[in-house]
C-alpha cells in the first residue's frame, strides 16, 4: 500500500512544472474526501509501563498512553489536556480525549473481531456535531487481542465528511477541518500563521509554500517546534488530492490520497 502510494505521487509530481497558480485558478481548491484504496495508514497498540496502553499513528508524533480502568489520565501529546481510556469488555476499548477545561473533544472506539484478525475503529468527535468515521483494519502483527499494529482496510472506511481547501486572498489558501471544527490561513510565504478552532492546541501554526501548478507544501508547528512537514499534489486531472505526511524525526510517512467532491 506504501508503495502504491508512493509511486502515484511520484507519478503526480513527473508532470508538474513550476509555474504558481492564484486565486480562482488554484487548483487545490475544493472539498475532498478520503480514498482508503490508495491512503496509507497504520496504527500500533502496545504495552505500556504499569498496565497502560501505548497507542501510535504510523511513524508520527502521534502518540497517547493510556490506563484502562477509566481513572487514568495522561497528557495529550499535542497540546494540554488528557485522554481517559477504558476497556468496555474483552474485545472493545475505548479513548476519549479533554480539553484542559474538561470539554470532551472526541471518543475513539477499537473492538476486535472474534477471530482477532480485524479491528472496527469508530471516532466520535464532540466538536463537529458528533459526527463520525469508522475504519476497518486488518492486523499485520500481533497474535491475537488488541496489541500489534493495523493497517486500514482498502473498503473499510465510512467518514460522513472531508476537509475543504478554500482561497486565501490571491496568493493563500484556507485549510477547514470539517471533523474537527478548524481553520488553518496562510500566504505562500511559508510564514507562521495561526491555526483556530476549540480543538487546536494553543500555538498552533501552519506555513505554507506553493512549488509548483499543483503542488505545495505545509509545515504545522506548535510553540515553534515542527510536528509534521506535508507535502500536497494534484492529479493533473484534478479529481485526487495525494498528500505525504513526515511527523518530525520519523522516516515513516504517513501516505493519503483524497477524491474531489
Amino acid at each position: 500500500m506504501r508503495n502504491a502510494t508512493c509511486a502515484l505521487i511520484a507519478s503526480f509530481l513527473i508532470t508538474v512544472a513550476a509555474t504558481c497558480l492564484r486565486g480562482a485558478e488554484s487548483p487545490f481548491v475544493g472539498t475532498w474526501k478520503l480514498d482508503a484504496r490508495l491512503s496509507q495508514s497504520v496504527v500500533t497498540f502496545e504495552p505500556g509501563p504499569e498496565g497502560t496502553i501505548r497507542y501510535l499513528l504510523g511513524g508520527s508524533n502521534l502518540r497517547y498512553t493510556f490506563a484502562t480502568d477509566g481513572i487514568h489520565q495522561i497528557l495529550n501529546p499535542l497540546g494540554k489536556g488528557h485522554v481517559i481510556g477504558k476497556q468496555i469488555d474483552s474485545s472493545t476499548w475505548q479513548m476519549t480525549r479533554y480539553k484542559e477545561t474538561g470539554e470532551a473533544l472526541g471518543t475513539d472506539t477499537w473492538r476486535v473481531a472474534p477471530d482477532g484478525q480485524t479491528i472496527t475503529a469508530t471516532e466520535t468527535s464532540a466538536i463537529a456535531n458528533n459526527q463520525s468515521m469508522t475504519m476497518v483494519l486488518e492486523r499485520i502483527s500481533g497474535t491475537s487481542g488488541l496489541f500489534g499494529a493495523w493497517k486500514l482496510q482498502s473498503s473499510g472506511i465510512s467518514y460522513p465528511s472531508g476537509f475543504e481547501i478554500q482561497p486565501y486572498g490571491d496568493d493563500g489558501l484556507a485549510l477547514l477541518s470539517i471533523e474537527y471544527n478548524a481553520t488553518c490561513r496562510a500566504k505562500f510565504d511559508g510564514k507562521d500563521s495561526p491555526c483556530v478552532g476549540p480543538a487546536i492546541p494553543p500555538e498552533m501554526t501552519l506555513g505554507l509554500k506553493q512549488t509548483g501548478p499543483r503542488t505545495f507544501e505545509a509545515t504545522s508547528k506548535q510553540n515553534g517546534k515542527l510536528l509534521f512537514t506535508d507535502k500536497y499534489v494534484v492529479s493533473p486531472d484534478g479529481r485526487f488530492l495525494a498528500n505525504e505526511s513526515i511527523p518530525d524525526g520519523s522516516n515513516v510517512p504517513l501516505g493519503w490520497v483524497y477524491d474531489r467532491q
